[in-house]
């Protein structure tokens, strides 16, 4: 797409179209992780007729340090190749951008990097959306805003699940956002790192599928209460 468009309201957008295109019941449970910690918020305040319940997998409401680049750097950016010709020179590339080898060769594990028919490497890993995503969602104030517009204006759950290694929440901020929603659930994971999906599955599912179930009863007795 256009890098111009690249911005929260694109994004739930994008989300929100694929949705419909999908056909998915509405309302259902929002859940992000890291960076779509802050997008789902500004989904659910944009969508909020969409939303039965929210959950924000690691990522609190302070914005980040921008990266800014000058227009060389940028211009370098801009010009990565995803299509290369092999995985050795795509790791290689992804390494002058910061990409640790460890990082690109579980990337290449699970399928984010990718042999194409042809020979080629198709890497889904792109440098400039990284720095777009910094740039234009982790380092505004959006999301602190949109968290408050839920908790002024919207009753449904939200949860926020905070990992006990390696988190990316800041108990300040935390802090900060059970201020503003009091009802707020705070959930912590001892042995998760920050992406808890992967690395305390067990309780993360159980804890969705809790989520999930409530909502739907939740949702089944709203549409009772309007027929009658």
């Amino acid at each position: 797409g256009n890098e111009t468009s690249f911005n929260h309201e694109q994004l739930a957008a994008d989300i929100r179209a694929a949705v419909i295109a999908h056909g998915v019941s509405r309302p259902f449970v929002l859940l992000g992780h890291s960076m779509g910690g802050m997008v789902v918020m500004n989904y659910a305040a944009m969508y909020p007729d969409d939303v039965a319940a929210l959950m924000i997998e690691d990522m609190d409401i302070r914005a980040r340090n921008p990266q800014n680049l000058d227009t060389k750097e940028m211009q370098r950016y801009r010009s990565f190749t995803r299509q290369q010709p092999d995985f050795e020179t795509c790791k290689r590339a992804l390494n002058s951008f910061g990409y640790e080898n460890g990082r690109i060769d579980g990337w290449w594990a699970t399928g984010r990097i990718f042999a194409l028919p042809n020979g080629d490497v198709w890497s889904n890993i792109n440098p400039l959306a990284r720095n777009l995503a910094i740039q234009r969602i982790l380092a505004t104030k959006q999301a602190g805003l949109s968290f408050r517009s839920i908790a002024e204006n919207h009753d449904f759950p939200v949860h926020l699940l905070v990992a006990g290694k390696g988190s990316v929440c800041a108990e300040s901020s935390v802090a900060e956002m059970k201020s503003i929603m009091p009802r707020m659930q705070v959930e912590q994971y001892p042995s998760g790192y920050h992406s808890i999906h992967n690395t305390a599955m067990a309780d993360f599912l159980a804890h969705v599928k809790d989520v999930v179930d409530k909502a739907a009863k939740e949702t089944s007795a709203a549409a009772l209460r309007k027929k009658d």
